[in-house]
């Protein structure tokens, strides 16, 4: 079952099958539109890739990490360790593990 507010709530119910290649390249654009957009990706420290695109990560991580180290501060008693990691990610890649096998078959270092 799809969260209250993730993607199923931007989707129709019914079938793409039932409506034609059309109707799925418009779901397409609409999934499209909330993966890079609403949806907060772990890899990237709980950004969209849009704000990642946009230049806006750092201010929103070094504001995040301001508000936890604030809460931690007034309720120290709900802390059981450090505050969730902020820094920016730098470099992502897509499929890693592939790119590394690739070069590993070319003879290049990794």
């Amino acid at each position: 079952m799809e969260r209250e507010g993730g993607l199923g709530a931007a989707l129709p119910a019914e079938s793409v099958a039932n409506r034609g290649q059309g109707r799925a390249r418009a779901l397409s654009r609409v999934f499209l539109r909330w993966y890079n957009t609403q949806h907060l990706h772990s890899a990237i420290r709980f950004v969209t890739p849009n704000q990642r695109h946009l230049g806006q990560e750092e201010a929103i991580l070094a504001n995040r990490q301001r508000v936890y180290e604030e809460a931690r501060c007034r309720n120290p008693e709900r802390w059981s360790g450090s505050v969730r990691d902020c820094t920016p990610v730098g470099e992502v890649r897509l499929n890693p593990e592939r790119q590394l096998a690739e070069k590993a078959e070319m003879g290049e270092a990794a």
